[in-house]
């Protein structure tokens, strides 16, 4: 698998993927327009494929903030004078439903991780890697609207983590097991999908609900 930052939609492999325009890191400014009001500058935290687009989504980190909103290439450029980065594989995103009590969701994460949570909810493993637990910008009105179960990239909540695959492989092993164990849907995203249990959860545009 070439390309697996972030790339849910590595899972459907029967499509051709367009190469990304932009790299984790790079440094971007979104284009104001009819489509984006807001001006921001800042770089690229991480890429989704969209499966059902067949495109690249990307979202943006602003002055150590995240900026909510999914972008698409023609939304962006580069600033000027930035330099090229290059993709990191070393990342996770565990996208979680059937539940709304999301410090409840940072307590399950933290027991199986063996992980102290700071104020801010910032979880970091026994092994050191740090953990973050949020609502899914793809879907923010998850509390209004039910998630569309069929598609797990608008689940309301997405745990992310970047780990190597050495790590990462147990560590989210254990992390999905444990918010399986409380009847929580979990779909994995990552480079080393197919080494954890379930494949992470889906297979073939299928969830995979239980052990096999």
């Amino acid at each position: 698998m070439a390309d697996l930052d972030h790339a849910h939609l590595k899972r459907s492999q029967d499509k051709a993927r367009e190469n990304p325009r932009f790299e984790r890191g790079a440094s971007v400014s979104v284009i104001v327009n009819e489509r984006n009001r807001t001006p921001h500058q800042g770089t690229i935290r991480k890429r989704v494929w969209h499966y059902k687009f067949e495109r690249w989504t990307y979202f943006l980190e602003e002055e150590g903030r995240k900026v909510s909103k999914r972008y698409i290439a023609e939304d962006l450029e580069p600033t000027p004078g930035s330099r090229d980065h290059v993709a990191s594989d070393d990342w996770c995103s565990i996208y979680v439903t059937r539940t709304k009590d999301g410090p409840a969701l940072v307590r399950v994460v933290a027991s199986a991780t063996r992980g102290r949570v700071d104020p801010a909810g910032l979880i970091t493993s026994f092994e050191g890697v740090e953990i973050e637990v949020g609502t899914n910008s793809s879907n923010p009105g998850f509390e209004r609207v039910r998630p569309d179960e069929t598609d797990f990239t608008y689940w309301p909540w997405v745990i992310d983590l970047e780990v190597d695959e050495e790590r990462g492989v147990p560590l989210v092993a254990a992390i999905l097991r444990e918010l399986w164990s409380h009847d929580l849907w979990a779909v994995a995203a990552c480079s080393f999908e197919e080494k954890l249990p379930r494949s992470g959860g889906y297979r073939d545009g299928q969830l995979i609900l239980a052990d096999e």
